[in-house]
C-alpha cells in the first residue's frame, strides 16, 4: 500500500486472513514526534489519569486491609 498513489485501487493482495483489494483515499503524514507545545495537554491528562488510577487502587487496598468482615453462616 505504501507505494500506491492516492486514488488508485491495488491489484488482488493474499494475506493470511484472504484476498484483499485496497485503495488510498488519503495520505496521512506521521513524521516524527510532535513538539511539546502541542501535545503538553494531551500528555497532562494521561499523567493526571495515570496518577488517579494509581491513588484509586491504593485507596481501595486500603480500605480492604483495614475492613473487618465476619461470615455468619445459617
Amino acid at each position: 500500500m505504501l507505494k500506491l498513489a492516492t486514488g488508485v485501487v491495488s491489484p488482488v493482495v493474499e494475506s493470511a486472513a484472504g484476498f484483499h483489494v485496497l485503495r488510498v483515499d488519503e495520505r496521512r503524514l506521521t513524521g516524527g514526534p510532535r513538539p511539546l507545545s502541542e501535545a503538553r495537554e494531551e500528555l497532562r491528562a494521561q499523567l493526571l489519569n495515570e496518577r488517579m488510577s494509581r491513588a484509586t487502587e491504593d485507596y481501595v487496598a486500603e480500605l480492604r486491609r483495614a475492613a473487618d468482615v465476619e461470615l455468619r453462616l445459617p
